[in-house]
Order: C-alpha cells, then sequence, then structure tokens
C-alpha cells in the first residue's frame, strides 16, 4: 500500500496560532486529557469543525485524538462519529466550557 505523507506544518504567525489553537497552554492541557476514542496519550489536538476556506477553526473546536484516531478523523468525519457513537462538535463544546470554567476568571 502507498503511504500518506505526513501533514506539512503551515508556519503561522502568532496571533493566527493563538487563535487556531489558544496558546501553548491549552495545547498541552488538551493533549493531557487522553484520546478521546482509547484515552491513551500522546495526543493531538484534532479540529472538528472548520474555519472555512482553508482556515483552521478557532481552539474552541477542538479535542483531543491520538494520531492514529486523528488519521482516522481526518478521512470522514460522520463515518469516525458513527463507528465510536461520539458527536465530536459536543465533545469539543464540552471541552471549551472545562476549559473557561476552570482556566479563566468570571465577571
Amino acid at each position: 500500500t502507498k503511504r500518506q505523507k505526513p501533514m506539512a506544518k503551515k508556519s503561522r504567525k502568532p496571533k493566527e496560532t493563538a487563535r487556531v489553537y489558544g496558546g501553548r497552554r491549552r495545547v498541552e492541557w488538551v493533549n493531557g486529557l487522553g484520546c478521546l476514542i482509547c484515552l491513551r496519550g500522546p495526543c493531538e489536538n484534532a479540529h472538528v469543525k472548520s474555519g472555512g476556506v482553508g482556515r483552521k477553526a478557532d481552539a474552541k473546536w477542538i479535542v483531543p485524538l491520538c494520531r492514529d484516531h486523528h488519521a482516522e478523523h481526518h478521512r470522514g468525519a460522520r463515518t469516525f462519529e458513527a463507528k465510536y457513537g461520539v458527536s465530536l462538535l459536543k465533545a469539543a463544546a464540552q471541552i471549551e466550557s472545562l476549559w473557561q470554567s476552570l482556566f479563566h476568571d468570571k465577571n
């Protein structure tokens, strides 16, 4: 079988990186949660929603997935969700809510 090339990492400006990933602290926190499917690590921050026209969505649409499950998700989100009985958008919303409650002041 033909091996897939790893996706090239796009060089982003700091402001864009902060929007897309929420900063280093958030990336590390999400990765530390363990894979949403198998609970193992290390994890990658997987965007579960598009930002539109080749743009990544904001950090609030990220879930932790191990490398294998992240790759599987990229092959088909609907199939992935059906196979594992998970709503990635709901999971991302729950993770965002937890992040906000733990690390942001409530005014």
